[in-house]
């Protein structure tokens, strides 16, 4: 996948999370305004979610690894930053996505289209060679992002304040975890569907 990068995994989550794994790209700028064209597709996706929609997803085969990764994590299955059950929960108590902007709607659009849970985080334009990863912290064993040393955020929830994305990052980095059992090729697509929708707008 073109812009598509594979992310290093420390020796201690590979170990206790066998074929978990982490994919990233890059997309210039910072957030911007929602499209109309990107509106109306969340409004029409928003149209074809269901209470009884919100009840299967968490069975749906992608959601359900994920689901089970998170029980594997320690976390409650049912909670997590970014995924689609989130999504669904999200336009259920909203009645709607309200707009929130680039990148915020088209990570939401392509996690609904996929099921995959995909995270932005503003980051510096340079060093370049700078990789995100997955490690384990030594002191509790929570397993974490990483760009370069640095911590981006613990899995499955809110990015590090100086990694937020806000009108002063230079790019920003979508980073979306591959769960055991989970598609490699369906991760990427997930993160090919978000760029195309952060740059086209």
């Amino acid at each position: 996948m073109s812009g598509i990068l594979v992310g290093a995994v420390s020796p201690e989550v590979e170990s206790e999370f066998p074929g978990m794994g982490v994919r990233f790209c890059f997309v210039a700028g910072g957030p911007s305004k929602t499209p109309a064209g990107l509106s109306q597709e969340l409004d029409l996706a928003a149209d074809r979610i269901t209470g009884a929609q919100a009840v299967r997803v968490a069975a749906e085969p992608v959601a359900a690894l994920y689901r089970a990764l998170r029980a594997q994590l320690g976390m409650d299955p049912s909670v997590g930053e970014g995924t689609a059950e989130d999504v669904i929960r999200r336009r259920l108590l909203e009645g709607g996505f309200r707009p929130s902007g680039i990148p915020s709607d088209a990570i939401t659009l392509a996690t609904l289209e996929t099921g995959i849970p995909i995270w932005a985080f503003g980051v510096p334009k340079e060093p370049s060679e700078l990789r995100v990863s997955l490690w384990s912290d030594p002191n509790t064993g929570v397993v974490e992002l990483r760009y370069g040393d640095l911590r981006m955020a613990t899995l499955f929830g809110e990015p590090n304040s100086e990694f937020e994305v806000t009108r002063k990052s230079e790019q920003m980095c979508l980073v979306s975890l591959l769960a055991p059992g989970v598609v490699a090729e369906i991760v990427e697509l997930a993160l090919e569907r978000a760029i195309d929708l952060c740059v086209t707008t």
